[in-house]
């Protein structure tokens, strides 16, 4: 009977030992399927930028066309009523196709967005290297860059 109980506890350690062993194969594999299922959903997403990366280079002439176009009607703008109108009207559309004109909000040069054309010659110490016209909008779509709104910058000569 001894014999017996010393194999039954040795059975029993055997399978405690087998459950063990079971159960850390059981969270090796869901550890595994976890890392499975986030490269999964990373992929998907990286192919999903990738299409509308795709997407937005395809149309990104078309967009520079009609900014080409937006430039050409505002310098004329202000010399003929309709064609201001046609103007504002050709912005609309441009923003319903998520351009937006770049409007910065201060007078400080941001060469991310920005982009230096000419330089003004400025009696203020302050305005060096200050924007002090822009020549030209710059568009964005979405967070991409269209084209850097171009601008002049003053210059303070200390003599």
């Amino acid at each position: 009977m001894k014999k017996n109980i010393n194999t039954q506890s040795l059975d029993l350690a055997q399978i405690h030992q087998n459950q063990e062993i079971i159960l850390d194969l059981y969270e090796k594999r869901c550890k595994h399927e976890k890392i499975k299922e986030d490269t999964l959903e990373r992929l998907y997403e990286e192919l999903d930028a990738l299409k509308h990366n795709k997407e937005f280079q395809k149309i990104k002439p078309f967009y520079l066309d009609l900014i080409s176009l937006y430039d050409r009607m505002a310098a004329l703008k202000k010399e003929d009523d309709a064609l201001s109108t046609i103007c504002d009207e050709l912005l609309e559309v441009l923003q319903k196709q998520n351009i937006q004109i770049i409007k910065m909000q201060d007078d400080i040069l941001d060469l991310s967005l920005q982009k230096v054309i000419d330089i003004e010659i400025v009696d203020d110490a302050k305005a060096h290297s200050k924007v002090v016209k822009v020549l030209r909008d710059g568009f964005r779509y979405k967070d991409k860059l269209l084209r850097p709104q171009e601008v002049t910058i003053g210059a303070h000569i200390k003599l």
